[in-house]
């Protein structure tokens, strides 16, 4: 085990050191597991009947298999294993371009999938070891971070053209962009900095000083806040956007991963990867409030709020950027937490539902090898 944790820390360090836990297949071997994908698919819509048309899909990368596992949250099921590049890991699902991007650092590539057929249609290069991958919200740009580049390359979502390519620091990981699209954030890991770049001229507009070790960043829902999760110094950045400046810093649990908000923006969570756990945090008391054992090395994660939560079917509720009990409920934990959290387990090889509110597991899912599920992997479909 002691072996298995320290390649884990290696692979969320330093993205290209990835190794083949599952060889893709060749020939006949191939040919057959796609045929047994098109089957399964075809049993889910059997299945699921016209109510798949609006069930959300979740897209969790699978760093050891190579490939991406489709779930269907409303079911709680798998619908299909993709094929993509090697060693998947960043995820940014945009239904405007009615498109998944996944960056592949394995093999430096950027895989483009089909939302409607579930299938990869373009591969195409990337960077080096890019693992930070974004969509503005007219589906237009993709944004992915260059690791070992150190730039931001900023692709032309219809023609798949590189646009431009903008330096912003050692090792860029995350990505996020502002509410109005005017910017896109990028967590420069090792000069511990957010670094805003502006997204009509590609120039660097901004740096910001943040904790140890920045790897990924969430924008709030209402645009005001920015929060960086520090894997070295176990703690997030609390950041105001109108000043650019850190406001807080909260410690969390070890080795913090990824990030999601809930539909009111009110509370974040936050996965601990060393920890085991999720830290719910209350942006307006700017403290952590709970912490809930997930399962082993929890990386993506996100929150899907249930029918109803947001005043209506939940299709305006924002979705993703992400034992059986809880563990250290705080106090108002609950408030408006309607919904489930998908928590993607990189150890366990799955992914976990989780009660938005108190942190009890609802179900796991299977999934392929190593999964991260590092970004917004969430597809809900009008």
């Amino acid at each position: 085990m002691m072996a298995a944790c320290g390649r884990l820390w290696r692979l969320a360090e330093s993205p290209g050191s990835a190794k083949d836990a599952s060889p893709i297949c060749s020939g006949a071997g191939r040919m057959a597991a796609a045929a047994a994908q098109v089957l399964l698919f075809a049993s889910w819509l059997l299945v699921a009947g016209p109510a798949a048309a609006a069930a959300p899909l979740a897209f969790v990368t699978n760093q050891g298999s190579h490939t991406v596992t489709v779930v269907d949250v409303a079911s709680r099921r798998v619908v299909r294993h993709v094929g993509v590049g090697k060693s998947p890991a960043g995820v940014a699902v945009s239904a405007a371009a009615g498109r998944a991007y996944v960056t592949n650092p394995g093999d430096n590539s950027l895989s483009v999938i089909d939302l409607a057929s579930l299938a990869e249609v373009a591969r195409l290069p990337a960077g080096q070891g890019s693992v930070g991958v974004a969509v503005a919200a007219d589906g237009r740009r993709v944004f992915v971070a260059d690791w070992y580049g150190g730039r931001l390359r900023v692709i032309d979502a219809a023609s798949l053209a590189l646009i431009g390519e903008v330096p912003v620091g050692t090792a860029p990981a995350g990505l996020a962009l502002s509410a109005d699209g005017r910017f896109v954030y990028v967590a420069a890991r090792d000069d511990d900095e957010v670094v805003e770049v502006d997204v009509a001229q590609l120039r660097v507009t901004a740096r910001i000083k943040v904790g140890s070790h920045p790897f990924a960043i969430g924008v709030s829902p209402d645009g005001t806040s920015l929060l960086a999760l520090n894997v070295l110094s176990n703690d997030v950045s609390l950041v105001d956007l109108a000043s650019r400046r850190e406001v807080a810093r909260l410690v969390v649990g070890l080795a913090p991963y990824g990030v999601d908000f809930d539909a009111t923006g009110h509370r974040a969570f936050v996965t601990n990867q060393h920890g085991g756990t999720v830290s719910v945090i209350s942006l307006a008391e700017r403290q952590v409030v709970a912490t809930w054992a997930v399962g082993e090395y929890p990386e993506g994660i996100a929150f899907l709020p249930v029918a109803g939560a947001d005043g209506g079917d939940g299709a305006g509720a924002r979705l993703g950027q992400v034992g059986g009990g809880a563990a250290g409920v705080g106090p108002g934990a609950g408030a408006g937490l309607a919904g489930m959290l998908l928590v993607v387990s990189w150890m366990d090889d799955c992914v976990h539902l989780v009660d938005a509110a108190n942190g009890h597991r609802l179900t796991t899912l299977d999934t392929g090898a190593n999964p991260r599920g590092f970004g917004a992997m969430i597809w809900r479909r009008p």
